[in-house]
């Protein structure tokens, strides 16, 4: 037995965005029926199937991502920019560092030696009054 091509309902065919639309794209979809049950498409598996864009959307997109890659590259370069004027401040803060701790040292070693020089003349001072004190004796005793 043989069966009939299914007949449209009377009236029109729809018109408007459910033409161009293709249900079994959209989640949820019926699949068909195995054993009296349904399957359906789960979101899943359709957001795995690549979407299909017209050339003007993947011309858009392209134009977007190498906007976004030029926008980046900058903001690279002025952050590498800013890291090389920080090195080289840097050193030149760690070379006037190391300067002025060569000339600390040079300055304790000096402070040291006028040290022992105002010592040994303090001592040579003293010896000078007291031998001045022992000739003065001498003379009035005699």
């Amino acid at each position: 037995m043989s069966r009939a091509p299914p007949t449209c309902p009377a009236g029109p065919p729809p018109e408007g965005p459910e033409l161009s639309r293709d249900p079994s794209s959209e989640p949820g979809a019926l699949l068909g029926t195995e054993g009296g049950q349904r399957r359906t498409r789960s979101s899943a598996q359709c957001s795995a199937r690549p979407q299909r864009q017209a050339p003007w959307g993947v011309k858009k997109a392209l134009l977007q991502m190498e906007a976004e890659r030029s926008s980046l590259e900058q903001k690279a370069k002025e952050s590498l920019q800013r890291a090389l004027q920080e090195r080289l401040q840097l050193q030149s803060t760690q070379r006037s560092l190391a300067l002025a701790e060569q000339k600390c040292e040079e300055w304790k070693c000096q402070c040291e030696a006028l040290k022992e020089d105002c010592s040994s003349l303090g001592a040579r001072c003293q010896e000078l009054e007291s031998r001045l004190h022992m000739l003065q004796s001498k003379l009035q005793s005699s």
